[in-house]
């Protein structure tokens, strides 16, 4: 009887794993959002720097 539990056991520890590799699998970010990602970027952050570099030129 005690094999037949550890055997349960060890399926639902393995059964367990499985959907812990499963859930930490990593996601990639398709290329279409990266694109939108670096213009919402560069629309963010150029304003700025052009704002903290102007007035050296200057």
């Amino acid at each position: 009887m005690s094999e037949e539990r550890e055997k349960e056991i060890l399926n639902e520890i393995q059964k367990m794993n499985q959907k812990l590799d499963e859930m930490n699998q990593s996601k990639r970010v398709s290329t279409p959002v990266l694109y939108v990602i670096a213009i919402l970027g560069f629309l963010l952050i150029a304003p700025i720097l052009v704002d903290l570099i102007i007035p050296f030129i200057n």
